[in-house]
């Protein structure tokens, strides 16, 4: 799928991914991020994995008015594996297929590529995803309902 498809289809869905809350990257990442000269809205979590800290209502800084990526051509792997995401349950990483308009109509190709790129998400950047965030508690809520409603897309 040519990247043109992705961003009708991510259009139309109002980029709802991009309204999960901050997602978890590496410092490789965060530098690769601010070489490019992209304003910084990460923190560090714990050593060398970093959080985006996102606007208020839980939506990603670098999502534009057009719900096109302002940084898609430096973008965590978090972010361009989707909608495959690595989940830590369990004391291992479970690479989730998320049911959101995108995964209707990708081919088993796009899905298999993006399984293999998840794979490459370290287990200390898919751990801080779901235990040690720090995501204020009103975010997390709105952020989880969010998440509720792209199952429902």
């Amino acid at each position: 799928m040519k990247k043109s498809e992705f961003l009708n289809i991510c259009q139309e869905c109002k980029a709802t991914c991009c309204k999960l809350g901050g997602t978890n990257l590496t410092k490789e990442e965060v530098d690769r991020v601010l070489k490019k000269g992209f304003e910084n809205h990460f923190f560090e979590v714990k050593p060398g994995v970093f959080e985006l800290k996102c606007k208020e209502d839980g939506v990603c800084p670098y999502l534009q008015e057009d719900y096109s990526c302002k940084i898609h051509e430096v973008k965590p792997l978090i972010c361009t594996c989707w909608p495959i995401f690595p989940e830590y349950k369990d004391g291992k990483i479970n690479h989730e297929l998320i049911n959101c308009p995108l995964t209707k109509t990708m081919k088993k190709e796009d899905i298999d590529k993006c399984k293999k790129e998840s794979l490459c998400v370290r287990l200390d950047v898919a751990k801080v995803t779901s235990d040690e965030s720090l995501i204020p508690p009103e975010q997390l809520k709105l952020i989880l309902k969010r998440y509720d409603d792209i199952e429902k897309c």
